[in-house]
């Protein structure tokens, strides 16, 4: 009987001694995931190690996504809560902080390196935005994990983590860049994306490494919608015109310019329409139509657009010296000037239009004859 107590009280201490190691633990945090879906390690260390990575029970970060694969596998997660203070630090922290946290991180590179998977999974949002920043400036130096960095910043459900991610592509080898061109243009069509992360995408995609008669097509589409955010509709436009032929891409603004009712969409396609100066005269009749516009800036910029195709544009600029609005015939004098002695069919009326009771339009009309007169 004796025996048997000793024995009981043996198991006894051994198992309080092993429950005494659990509750010491280390200094990471583990994350399993399984059929219950994902579940921290570690009694009260979990609330310390949360303290430590900025995050608080209500993060729902806190946990890492279920892995793809096996559903009845399990996984489990070690984050280093030396690694994640710091990471966070560099995330949100003060200037100082974040000099101090990124000195330190390169310290533990290796480290940070051999686990980019695992802090972008169940790392918190703190964690995960000092991760992206850590690997800025690093790609060229280390590929393999910028490019891993990358794969998943742009799946996170935080949009700085993924405008990091956007912005990291630039760095990347063109191979790398291009394996990410369908989610670009997925999160570019989307509306729930921020509009600035959909505008860095747009233009990201000038210049990205692909399938460019794809990217062209889907930035077209998004360029003549116009029930999009007028920020995103121009971004298209300007991308659009850099990848697009002569042909399509002043047929595609000429048609901006006469469905979209919004004058900055309109301002930034009559921009686009100049810059082929005279190979733009398709567009002179529907430009004549927004030189009568009461924005500024679009009229400023048809003007502007009318004066660089030159010629072709001289008989619309002289019907526009009879329109009752003084700022357009205003503008339709000085553009004439600036085409110059080209517009020699016009002296008369522009002189006619020099009168005793309107000084800015007389200053406007003898400059313009003093540039037409020009030899």
């Amino acid at each position: 009987m004796s025996r048997i107590l000793n024995t009981a009280t043996s198991i006894g201490l051994i198992t309080a001694i092993l429950l005494m190691a659990g509750c010491v633990g280390s200094d990471t945090t583990t994350v399993e995931t399984g059929d219950a879906g994902p579940q921290v390690d570690a009694g009260s260390n979990t609330s310390a190690n949360e303290q430590n990575n900025g995050s608080g029970s209500s993060d729902p970060r806190n946990a890492t996504t279920p892995p793809t694969g096996d559903s009845n596998a399990e996984t489990s997660i070690s984050l280093d809560s030396e690694i994640g203070e710091l990471l966070g630090k560099l995330g949100t922290g003060s200037n100082d902080e974040r000099v101090a946290a990124s000195d330190a991180l390169r310290e533990r590179r290796e480290a940070v390196l051999a686990s980019v998977s695992d802090w972008l999974k169940a790392g918190t949002l703190k964690q995960r935005q000092g991760l992206m920043l850590f690997f800025t400036g690093q790609a060229q130096q280390f590929p393999e994990q910028v490019s891993i960095a990358v794969g998943l910043g742009l799946q996170d459900e935080d949009s700085k983590v993924r405008s990091i991610a956007i912005q990291l592509i630039r760095q990347l080898l063109p191979e790398q860049a291009a394996a990410q061109q369908a989610v670009l243009l997925e999160a570019m069509v989307d509306a729930a994306e921020t509009t600035s992360n959909r505008v860095s995408i747009i233009r990201l995609l000038s210049v990205l490494p692909g399938d460019r008669p794809t990217i062209e097509s889907q930035v077209g589409q998004l360029a003549v919608d116009n029930n999009q955010v007028s920020e995103v509709q121009r971004s298209a436009l300007q991308t659009y015109a850099r990848l697009a032929p002569l042909e399509p891409a002043m047929a595609l603004l000429i048609k901006v310019l006469e469905t979209s009712k919004n004058d900055d969409v309109c301002r930034t396609a009559a921009v686009l329409v100049g810059k082929y100066g005279s190979k733009s005269e398709a567009a002179v009749t529907i430009l004549a139509v927004h030189l009568e516009s009461s924005h500024d800036d679009l009229r400023d910029a048809t003007a502007q657009a009318l004066a660089r195709i030159g010629r072709p544009s001289i008989d619309v600029l002289g019907a526009a010296l009879g329109s009752e609005n003084l700022a357009t015939r205003q503008i339709a004098i000085y553009t004439l000037g600036v085409i110059g002695p080209s517009s020699r069919a016009y002296l008369e009326k522009i002189s006619s239009m020099i009168t005793a009771d309107d000084e800015d339009t007389n200053a406007i009309a003898r400059e313009a004859l003093s540039r037409i007169l020009q030899q």
